[in-house]
């Protein structure tokens, strides 16, 4: 029964490290894989830090009541495919909806910004896509105004699928490594 004692320290040690993995989601900046897009918030990483730390919560205090290996099995399978479908529609989000625009610097300074498009066109922009203009040029030529090429309730929608994407892809990855961890866990003791 000397290891007992260890057994917990490990649990706890787990435990600390992958809250501070979730804490650390929530503060860090964007990765260099992340997309630098302007007209996303902020709010979506910290909200995928907390929903991480709180769900690695219930999964660590399952894990100690020895709830067993098949749901542990699960959640890890579960999680990780979630994990693949956000980035996956990200990805896709990203391809197909991410636009860039020229935003003033300075008087004489101009820097590319990438915004997210909306889901549908305005009538406007909808009439001159049937002509055959290209969505990216129709944005420079209103004065990079997303507003006269996109309804605000078709980019609002657009924004809230990437978010839901990103937050798919954290917490379902870090889940699914916490499961392992645990699994791993259990079948070292």
């Amino acid at each position: 029964m000397i290891a007992d004692p260890f057994v917990d320290i490990v649990k706890l040690a787990g435990f600390l490290v992958t809250a501070a993995v979730a804490i650390g989601f929530t503060w860090r900046r964007r990765a260099k894989w992340e997309p630098d897009i302007s007209d996303v918030p902020k709010a979506p990483e910290k909200v995928a830090g907390l929903l991480t730390a709180v769900l690695l919560g219930i999964l660590w205090f399952d894990a100690g009541r020895s709830v067993g290996l098949p749901p542990l099995q699960q959640t890890a399978l579960i999680a990780a495919i979630g994990a693949v479908i956000g980035l996956l529609v990200y990805v896709f989000l990203t391809t197909v909806f991410v636009y860039e625009r020229q935003e003033a610097v300075s008087d004489s300074k101009t820097r590319k910004v990438r915004i997210i498009g909306g889901l549908w066109l305005s009538p406007m922009a909808r009439a001159k896509r049937r002509q055959g203009h290209d969505i990216q040029s129709m944005l420079s030529k209103a004065a990079n105004n997303p507003d006269v090429i996109w309804p605000r309730s078709a980019r609002g929608l657009a924004q809230s699928l990437f978010i839901i994407a990103y937050i798919s892809l954290i917490c379902g990855g870090s889940l699914a490594l916490s499961a392992v961890a645990l699994l791993v866990r259990s079948a070292m003791s």
